[in-house]
């Protein structure tokens, strides 16, 4: 039994996805630039996994909002609206679960770190999810013009850069809190 051979059209869909996967590594070099200042930060070890997964899930509302040019307008609307509620609720949410499961652990919290650390979070989230938005659009609008469906490659992008910046932005909180 051969294997199907892959048609020449999905080759560069192919190379999109290896090279997403290699550039997956660059968020992993920026903790690991940091990994000592990042263990001795134990609320921001508790954040980072539900950061990286809100930031994903994030990234694919994002890119289910740019999809069709018909309706664009409208759900931009929507989806301003859905992140101007839900951003400030999971900022809340996750920051308010590691600081407690860090104090918890014996992890002595100030209130200007306290307050540094929910600032540096929102900033973090909203600017994964703001260059996320701008990304995607901008792959979209160049897609139209391909006969790749725009759904194959954007939902893995917006993932994988989310997760990248995510991580970097992990990093750059990492530098400030120094």
């Amino acid at each position: 039994m051969s294997l199907p051979i892959v048609h020449r059209k999905f080759l560069p869909l192919v190379f999109v996805s290896a090279g997403l996967a290699s550039i997956s590594l660059l968020g992993g070099l920026g903790l690991q630039a940091v990994k000592e200042e990042l263990i001795a930060f134990t609320p921001l070890i508790i954040a980072l996994p539900a950061m990286n997964a809100m930031a994903g899930d994030y990234a694919t509302i994002v890119t289910a909002h740019v999809g069709d040019p018909e309706t664009r307008k409208q759900n931009m609307k929507k989806l301003f609206v859905a992140l101007v509620i839900s951003l400030p609720f999971s900022v809340i949410g996750v920051s308010a679960i590691s600081l407690f499961i860090a104090s918890i652990q014996g992890y002595t919290l100030t209130t200007q770190l306290t307050k540094q650390f929910i600032l540096y979070i929102a900033l973090a989230l909203s600017s994964v999810v703001l260059v996320t938005l701008i990304l995607i659009s901008i792959i979209n609008h160049i897609l139209k013009k391909q006969p790749y469906s725009s759904d194959d490659i954007l939902i893995p992008v917006a993932n994988t850069v989310a997760s990248i910046l995510t991580l970097i932005s992990f990093a750059v909180i990492i530098t400030l809190l120094r």
